[in-house]
C-alpha cells in the first residue's frame, strides 16, 4: 500500500510514503529539514537534512524528556528546569562482554566482568574483574569479594576488600581503599586517598595526594604521595604544578626542571633542618643569600659557609664572622675579583677571574710573607721593607731539625750569613762569641758524628754545579775532622750519592773553605748540612756559610690559565704596580715603573729593523745602538710586490691611518687616509713619492699607525739610500740627478728637465753588473742642462722637437713646426697658435677667450667629513658617500648624507697637484637640498674643505659645482 500525505498549511513539497517501513520519508532537495514537528511557532522535533536531531521543550519541565518501559516505569528522564539527567529502574543483570550502560541497585551476587561499563554502583556485587568500570557512586565490598584487576572510578568511592580478594586499579576523587585482613590492594590512585592496611595485608603501587597507613602490621611498598604522568608533546606540560594567588609555588615541567617560588620574600623561604629543628641549609629570598649553618647576623653564629651579601661586602665567606669582622676569604664577582683573603680593609691576596694573582702586604715589614710549619716555626719569610730601612730579601729557615722542613726552590741561592735564630741555625747551638763577623757563630760541642744546619730536597738538575763555602775553626784541645756534607737523590728521594768535604784539624783560627760539586746523572734533589765527623772532639765553630746553584737548566715558568692585562704584577706596599706582564696578545707587553731621574739611554730589542714581530715569540731586550742608521723613513701602505730599493708613486686606493691614545696607536680611532703607493712606470713621473728603504733605525722612522694587513713599508724621507737602476739608463757619475724610468720601480739618469728623486753618490754604468746606485734623497724639479751647453756658440737648427729649459730671447720670428716645451715664455708682440698650446706655467696681462675654457686632469680625491654622518646598521642607513667628477680646476661634487649628521666639515677634497699658495674656491648649489644648507669653505695648498652651519638630512643628496683658481 502506498500513501501520500500533504500539509494543508504549506505547499505540497514533502511526501510521506509508507512501504515496508511504518513511515518512510525520502527527501531529495538540497535544503530544508527532513522532519519538523512544531507547536505554534516553535520546533519541538527537528531532523535536519544531514540527520542531526534536536528535541526542544517549549516550557522547562522536570520531565522534559522521558524513556519508559512497558510498565510505564521511567528509565531515563531529562529535567530541563533543574538541568539534570536521571537514570531510574534500570535492569539488574549480569554483564558479560558488553560495553553498554548498566546499574545494579539491588542484587548482591551479580558479577560484572569482561569489559562491562558500570555507571553507578551502590550495592556490593560478588565479583568485579577483567577491566570493569565503575564511577560516581559507592562500592562496598564484602568478605571474599573478587575484584581482581578491576578498574574502579568514583568521585565519592569506597573500595573494600575484607576477605582474601584483590582490589586492583582503583581511581577516584574522595576515595578510600581498605584491606582488613590478608587481601591485596594494588595500583590504587586517588586525589585524597586513605590507604589502610591492617593484619598481614599488602598495599603496593598506591598513588595519591594523601597516603596513610595508621596500622602497623601490613606492608606498603612502591607507594607515591603524588604521581602525575604527563604527555611528552604539547606546551605547558607540568607533571606537578602548585599555584598560589598569581604565580606557581612548586612546579616540575616535563623535562624535570623544578621551581620553588615563595609568594612573599622571606628570610626563611626554604629550609632544611636537623632533628632538633635547627636550619642546616636556609635560602633567604628577602636578602638574596644562601646560608649553610647559622645566620651570620645572629648572635653566636657558627656557620662556616655563607653565600650572599650580609652588609660586609662579601658574597661568599668561609669561617666564623660577625657583621663587623673583616674578610678572611671571599669569592665574589664584582670588579673581576674572585678570591680575596683579607685581614684589614685592604686585600692581602687577590686572585682575579683571569687567573692572575697579587700578594700585597698592607704595611712594609720584615714579615711580609711567611710559610710556617704546624708548630708555627717559620720556614720561608719575605722581607719587603722599603725607604730608610733596607730589607734583607728572603730568608729560608731550616732551624728546626725536622724531616718535614724541606725547601723546594729551583734556582735556589741563599746565604747563611752571620749565625742567628732566623737563619739555618738551631737556636740551642748558637753562641754569642767566637764569631768571625757579627755577634754570633754556630757551634757543635757534642762529640761527633753530628750533622746540623740541614737543607733538604733542593731541586737540582744533572750537570748543574753546586758551590758552597764557609769559615770553620775548633776550640783549643779539640781535634778530628769535619766540614760540608752534600747528598744527591733521585726523583723518589732514594739511592743517595754522597760528597764529603773534610777538613783535617782546621786549627783554632777561622779557615775559609770553598768547594764545588757537579750534580751526578739521574739525581734531582740535594741535601746539605754541616758535619762533625766520627771521633772529632772539642767545640767546632762555623760562620758565614753559603750555598749556591750556579746554573738553572730548567727555568721556572709562570703560566696564566686565561690571558690577562695583569697576568703577573709586582706591587709595593701602597698597591702601586712596579712591574706588569700583559698576556692578552700573542706578542705580550711588559710595563716597568721608571725612576724620575732623566736619562739619555734607551732600550731596544733583538727584532731586526723593518721586521714585524712573530706571534708568540719572545725577543731580547738590549741597549740601543748609539749610532743611528743612514736615513730617515716613514711608513706608507704599498701594493704587494714592492721591495726595498723600488721607487713608489701615488696610487688610487685609499688606506686608513690611526690616531693614538695614551701614547699608543689606537686601532679603533681612524685619524685620516693616505694613498696606497705603487711602483713608478714612466720617465720623470711627477707624482713620485720616494724610495723604499731598509737603511733606517727605529728612532729615525715614523708613521707606524698603518695596519699590518695594509702592507706598510718605509719610504726614505732624507739621507742616503740604495735605489734600483734600469739597465737602459745612461752612465752615471756622482752628482748626476736621478729620476724615474719606464722600467717599473727603477731609476735612470736625468738628462732632461723634469721631476727627480735625488743625486747619485757613486758611479755606475750598464756593464758594471750592479743593480742599485746609492743616492742622496733630494726630491724636486731638475731644469735640465744649460742652453749654452746645448748651443756650444753655434747656430740652432731644430728640425724636430726642442726642449729649452732656460731663457731664450728671439728678436725676430719664431716658427716651430714640431712640439716645443717651454718652462717660461715672454712674448712682447702677438702670438698666434694654430694648434694646441701646452704650457706648464703661463703669465698674461689680459686674456680673451672667444671659445670655451676646457679643463682637464685627474679627479681629486674626495672623502666625507664628520658633518656628513655615519653608518647606522641597526636602522639600515649606509655610510655617507662622496663622489667627484672633474679635476683640480673645476667639477661637480655629490654627497649623500648618512646617519647622525651634524654641522661642521661636510667633505674634504685633496688636489692631485699642490698649489703654490692656498687657492680660491667658488661653490654653487645644483639642487634645492644644497641650497637649503649654509655652505662655506676653506682651502689650503693641497685641500678644499666644504663646511656647513646646518646638519644635513639623512639620506638626502647634496650636489655642488666648483671652480678653483690660484
Amino acid at each position: 500500500m502506498e500513501l501520500a500525505l500533504y500539509s494543508s498549511l504549506q505547499p505540497a513539497h514533502k511526501q510521506i510514503v509508507t512501504n515496508n517501513s511504518s513511515i518512510f520519508i525520502n527527501k531529495t532537495g538540497a535544503s530544508g529539514n527532513l522532519l519538523t514537528l512544531q507547536k505554534g511557532a516553535s520546533n519541538v522535533l527537528t531532523v535536519g537534512n544531514t540527520g542531526a536531531t534536536t528535541f526542544k521543550n517549549t516550557v522547562d519541565s522536570s520531565t522534559a524528556f522521558r524513556v519508559q518501559n512497558s510498565a510505564s516505569n521511567s528509565l531515563f528522564t531529562i529535567d530541563t528546569s533543574g538541568s539534570a539527567i536521571y537514570l531510574e529502574n534500570l535492569i539488574s543483570q549480569n554483564v558479560s562482554g558488553g560495553s553498554g550502560l548498566y546499574v545494579d541497585t539491588v542484587a548482591t551476587s551479580n558479577t560484572f566482568n569482561q569489559n562491562g561499563s558500570l555507571f553507578t554502583v551502590t550495592a556490593t556485587p560478588s565479583s568485579v574483574s577483567n577491566e570493569s568500570y565503575a564511577a560516581v557512586g559507592t562500592w562496598a565490598g564484602t568478605t571474599s569479594n573478587n575484584m581482581t584487576n578491576a578498574l574502579l572510578y568514583g568521585v565519592n568511592g569506597q573500595a573494600a576488600n575484607e576477605g582474601t580478594g584483590t582490589v586492583g586499579y582503583v581511581y577516584g576523587g574522595q576515595f578510600r581503599v581498605f584491606n582488613q585482613t590478608t587481601g591485596t590492594i594494588t595500583n590504587a590512585t586517588g586525589i585524597n586517598a586513605q590507604i589502610r592496611n591492617s593484619s598481614t595485608g599488602t598495599i603496593t603501587n598506591a598513588i595519591g595526594i594523601s597516603v596513610a597507613n595508621p596500622l602497623n602490621n601490613g606492608t606498603i611498598a612502591n607507594n607515591y604521595g603524588i604521581f602525575v604522568e604527563n604527555l611528552t608533546t604539547g606546551t605547558n606540560r607540568f607533571p606537578l604544578y602548585l599555584q598560589g594567588a598569581t604565580n606557581p609555588i612548586v612546579s616540575i615541567n616535563s623535562n624535570g626542571e623544578s621551581l620553588f617560588r615563595n609568594q612573599v620574600n622571606s628570610p626563611t623561604a626554604f629550609q632544611v633542618q636537623n632533628a632538633a629543628g635547627v636550619a642546616m641549609l636556609k635560602v633567604d629570598t628577602a636578602n638574596g643569600r644562601v646560608i649553610i649553618g647559622d645566620d651570620p647576623t645572629s648572635s653566636g653564629a657558627t656557620a662556616r659557609l655563607y653565600f650572599g651579601d650580609y652588609g660586609i661586602g662579601t658574597n661568599v665567606w668561609v669561617g666564623e664572622q660577625s657583621t663587623t669582622d673583616t674578610d678572611i676569604l671571599q669569592l665574589q664577582g664584582k670588579n673581576g675579583i674572585y678570591l680575596t683573603v683579607s685581614g684589614s680593609p685592604q686585600n692581602v691576596v687577590r686572585v682575579y677571574s683571569d687567573g692572575s694573582a697579587v700578594f700585597q702586604n698592607i704595611t712594609d715589614t720584615t714579615q711580609a710573607f711567611q710559610l710556617q710549619n704546624a708548630t708555627g716555626n717559620v720556614l720561608f719569610n719575605m722581607d719587603n721593607q722599603t725607604g730608610s730601612t733596607v730589607g734583607t730579601g728572603y730568608i729560608i729557615n731550616n732551624s728546626i731539625r725536622d724531616n718535614n722542613n724541606e725547601i723546594e726552590n729551583p734556582g735556589f741561592e741563599s746565604g747563611l750569613g752571620n749565625a742567628s735564630s732566623s737563619g739555618w741555625w738551631t737556636t740551642g747551638d748558637i753562641v754569642n762569641n767566637n764569631a768571625r763577623s757579627g755577634n754570633n757563630s754556630y757551634s757543635i760541642s757534642a762529640a761527633g758524628p753530628k750533622d746540623v744546619g740541614t737543607v733538604k730536597r733542593v731541586p737540582v738538575q744533572p750537570g748543574q754545579v753546586i758551590y758552597y763555602e764557609g769559615w770553620v775553626k775548633r776550640s783549643a784541645g779539640g781535634g778530628g775532622t769535619g766540614g760540608f756534607y752534600v747528598e744527591f737523590t733521585d726523583k723518589d728521594f732514594a739511592n743517595p750519592s754522597f760528597t764529603t768535604d773534610v777538613w783535617t784539624d782546621p786549627g783554632t783560627s777561622y779557615t775559609l773553605r770553598t768547594n764545588s760539586v757537579v750534580v751526578p746523572a739521574g739525581k734531582y734533589f740535594m741535601n746539605f748540612n754541616l758535619t762533625k765527623r766520627t771521633g772529632a772532639t772539642g767545640t767546632w765553630y762555623y760562620d758565614d756559610v753559603y750555598l749556591k746553584i750556579a746554573s738553572e737548566q730548567s727555568p721556572s715558568v709562570f703560566k696564566n690559565s686565561v690571558d690577562s692585562t695583569t697576568a703577573f704584577q709586582v706591587q709595593n706596599a701602597a698597591g702601586n704596580t712596579l712591574l706588569n706582564v700583559d698576556t692578552t696578545t700573542a706578542r705580550g707587553f711588559v710595563s716597568v715603573a721608571l725612576g724620575n731621574a732623566a736619562s739619555t739611554n734607551a732600550v731596544c730589542s733583538s727584532l731586526a729593523n723593518g721586521t714585524a714581530p712573530t706571534a708568540n715569540t719572545a725577543y731580547q731586550l738590549r741597549d740601543c745602538n748609539a749610532a743611528p742608521a743612514a736615513d730617515y723613513a716613514e711608513m706608507y701602505p704599498v701594493t704587494s710586490g714592492v721591495e726595498y730599493g723600488d721607487i713608489v708613486a701615488i696610487g688610487t686606493e685609499m688606506v686608513n691611518t690611526y690616531d693614538e691614545t695614551d701614547g699608543n696607536v689606537d686601532w679603533n680611532k681612524v685619524k685620516g687616509q693616505v694613498t696606497r703607493l705603487v711602483k713608478t712606470s714612466s720617465s720623470y713621473q711627477a707624482n713620485v713619492i720616494g724610495i723604499v728603504s731598509n737603511n733606517y733605525g727605529d728612532f729615525t722612522s715614523a708613521g707606524h699607525n698603518i695596519k699590518e694587513e695594509d702592507n706598510p713599508m718605509p719610504v726614505a724621507l732624507n739621507g742616503r739610500v740604495p735605489v734600483k737602476i734600469s739597465v737602459a739608463s745612461s752612465n752615471i757619475q756622482p752628482g748626476d740627478y736621478i729620476t724615474t724610468s719606464p722600467d717599473t720601480g727603477k731609476a735612470q739618469k736625468a738628462e732632461a728637465a723634469g721631476t727627480v728623486i735625488g743625486k747619485a753618490l757613486e758611479a755606475w754604468d750598464p756593464l758594471s753588473g750592479k743593480t742599485t746606485v746609492m743616492v742622496y734623497v733630494e726630491q724636486g724639479y731638475y731644469p735640465g742642462p744649460p742652453l749654452s751647453t746645448v748651443l756650444q756658440g753655434a747656430s740652432l737648427d731644430i728640425s724636430g722637437s726642442a726642449t729649452i729649459n732656460g731663457n731664450m730671447s728671439i728678436g725676430g720670428s719664431l716658427n716651430v713646426s714640431g712640439n716645443t716645451t717651454l718652462t717660461s715664455l715672454t712674448v712682447n708682440g702677438n702670438a698666434i697658435f694654430n694648434g694646441n698650446l701646452t704650457v706648464e706655467n703661463i703669465t698674461v696681462a689680459n686674456i680673451t677667450i672667444n671659445g670655451h675654457i676646457i679643463t682637464a686632469g685627474n679627479a681629486p680625491v674626495a672623502t666625507a667629513g664628520t658633518a656628513a654622518g655615519t653608518e647606522d646598521t641597526l636602522n639600515n642607513i649606509p655610510a655617507p658617500q662622496v663622489t667627484i667628477e672633474g679635476n683640480d680646476t673645476a667639477g661637480t661634487i655629490t654627497i649623500i648624507a648618512g646617519a647622525n649628521t651634524t654641522a661642521g666639515d661636510l667633505a674634504e677634497i685633496a688636489f692631485n697637484a699642490q698649489f703654490d699658495i692656498a687657492p680660491r674656491a667658488i661653490l654653487s648649489a645644483k639642487n634645492a637640498n644644497t641650497a637649503s644648507l649654509q655652505i662655506f669653505n676653506s682651502t689650503q695648498q693641497n685641500t678644499l674643505i666644504i663646511q656647513t652651519l646646518n646638519a644635513p638630512i639623512t639620506g638626502q643628496t647634496y650636489t655642488f659645482d666648483y671652480i678653483i683658481v690660484q
